[in-house]
């Protein structure tokens, strides 16, 4: 698996989400090549996504160099870089870009992920304070990642508005209770089952974005943490 992951455009890096790419790794079996994409407000939309298709691209065309196997070789990612990966996997968005998709990926792992930049859903409104994320960070990410608010209305920008997903990969998707995200990733689920995607959507009631970073702390959250193992290793059988 390929993986991109969160921090809403401008946090995170390789280290921030090494213990979780371990984890799965070594429990399910696999190999994962985290990508290290460039981060705003230095580098603007669509810059991320440009490098996560490039580096898709590349792993795939050097992968005897790296020395894994792209039988079934996928994508995934956590918040923004849940988005990524869906951005990776609906080539048909990508007319405005100067590359695109080479091969379709053969699954996507999604983990509570952003899908509709224009942040007006009911969760948006509700989850506003005493949380790793809340609405009001994502407002700033936006900011920060977005060259003009109207970029939200674009289907590049927001995946959810896209006609028709049935281009997208065989998806999990996971999402949560507390996460101003909640509710663009539920409503992305019931998007992709109507177009025929092959789909798992999870939801989990007692969890906030990003719990996976909270395992050493939290016992539901290192118990969640490790019932994500599950799901990709479903996704690869």
């Amino acid at each position: 698996m390929v993986y991109f992951h969160g921090g809403g455009f401008v946090l995170g890096d390789l280290n921030s989400h090494d213990n979780l790419c371990r984890k799965l790794a070594l429990e399910c079996g696999i190999s994962i090549v985290a990508v290290d994409y460039r981060l705003a407000p230095e580098h603007k939309y669509p810059t991320a996504i440009i490098d996560c298709i490039d580096a898709w691209n590349w792993i795939n065309d050097n992968a005897a160099a790296l020395k894994i196997s792209t039988a079934k070789i996928g994508i995934g990612g956590d918040s923004a870089g849940g988005y990524l990966s869906i951005a990776v996997g609906l080539p048909s968005l990508h007319s405005t870009l100067p590359t695109t998709t080479q091969r379709k990926p053969d699954f996507q792992y999604l983990l509570y992920p952003i899908t509709d930049a224009r942040g007006q859903t009911e969760s948006y409104k509700t989850h506003t304070k005493d949380l790793l994320l809340t609405s009001g960070l994502m407002s700033y990410f936006y900011e920060s990642f977005l060259n003009t608010p109207n970029e939200a209305e674009t289907l590049l920008a927001s995946p959810i508005l896209t006609a028709n997903l049935a281009e997208a990969p065989k998806t999990y998707l996971l999402t949560v209770e507390y996460d101003p995200l909640r509710d663009e990733g539920q409503a992305m689920a019931s998007r992709m089952k109507e177009a025929g995607v092959d789909i798992v959507h999870e939801h989990i009631d007692d969890c906030m974005h990003a719990f996976v970073h909270l395992s050493k702390i939290s016992a539901r959250a290192k118990e969640a943490s490790t019932d994500l193992v599950r799901p990709l290793t479903q996704l690869i059988a």
